[in-house]
């Protein structure tokens, strides 16, 4: 791989376009809100922050960012199908699978800014629109952020047929707690693993500030989507919830796939299949994993879905048997 040559401004290539009937809703007058959506909407509107917040003049492209291996490294580096014991092979190997993370939240923005915008539509009480319109703008800000980022890097990737299969079946359905499950406790769990993730993994001072932003954010998401599908779900049929179990498992092992890395080995010149060999073998990477599903599971145990999931998780490897 060519270590030159700037990428930026990135711009990926197509869109996604899927249709659906929705059923949209105005409650006139106030509903009986649970306090928790309230102290979220309040919370929402306090916690905002602005793009030009952040110091930008701490942007720099990665090839300055040093990705030397630390000695908890070392073996994983003589384990690699793509280092082969040399310390600049690691570096560009973590220059890349951090240009390929913050690709891919970025496209989970992107369908957030879209989904969360027809729950603004289709939820039934006012309070909860009120706060999916918040999150409205979140996503729009975070969507600006990342961008302003990887143009800056002059790295990036174009999303992963995983996740344009995913929003794709969430922009075809009609009901609003799919939506959310797939939104607020899939993608949103995930992606505060992955902005927490790399806020310790990367020394990159302008990457730690916006993913600390952007964390508090999906945290008061990921406990938005929690709240407002507490109790519905307890009022669903034994075969609603087993089809929601199934598009739980079949959503899980889709994004299990995506963190195989594929386009990271493809970059790196690694063979897919050798590299996906050590994704799914190497300890570190089990574990990285484990960790970026994990607030997904706990939600999954808040809300009362964990039973027959467990065995979805832990033959994917995403939870200890």
């Amino acid at each position: 791989m060519a270590e030159s040559g700037r990428q930026a401004p990135f711009r990926a290539a197509g869109g996604l376009a899927r249709s659906a009937v929705v059923h949209a809703r105005i409650g006139w007058g106030a509903d009986d809100a649970d306090a928790r959506m309230a102290n979220i909407y309040t919370k929402a509107v306090a916690a905002q922050w602005a793009e030009d917040d952040i110091d930008w003049s701490l942007a720099r492209p990665l090839e300055l960012i040093d990705y030397r291996p630390s000695d908890r490294d070392a073996a994983a580096l003589r384990a690699s199908p793509f280092a082969q014991g040399d310390p600049d092979r690691w570096s560009v190997y973590r220059r890349e699978l951090q240009a390929w993370l913050i690709s891919q939240i970025l496209y989970g923005e992107q369908g957030a800014l879209v989904l969360t915008s027809r729950l603004a539509e289709t939820l039934p009480e006012t309070s909860a629109k009120c706060v999916a319109a918040s999150q409205v703008a979140d996503e729009a800000r975070h969507i600006r952020v990342f961008q302003r980022y990887l143009d800056g890097t002059g790295h990036a990737y174009g999303p992963t047929a995983e996740i344009e299969e995913l929003l794709g079946l969430l922009l075809s359905d009609s009901r609003w707690d799919v939506l959310f499950i797939g939104m607020q406790v899939l993608l949103e769990g995930i992606a505060l693993a992955v902005v927490r993730f790399a806020d310790v993994l990367f020394a990159d001072p302008l990457l730690a500030d916006i993913s600390r932003r952007v964390a508090r954010d999906e945290a008061r998401h990921l406990g938005f989507g929690v709240v407002a599908l507490d109790g519905h779900l307890g009022g669903l049929s034994s075969a609603e919830l087993a089809e929601r179990r199934e598009f739980i498992a079949e959503a899980v092992a889709l994004m299990s796939q995506r963190f195989l890395f594929d386009g990271v080995w493809e970059r790196l010149g690694v063979p897919v299949a050798e590299g996906r060999r050590y994704a799914r073998e190497d300890p570190d990477m089990v574990a990285l994993r484990r960790v970026l599903f994990s607030n997904v599971a706990g939600s999954l145990r808040r809300l009362g879905l964990w039973s027959g999931l467990q065995p979805v998780f832990a033959t994917l490897g995403l939870v200890k048997e």
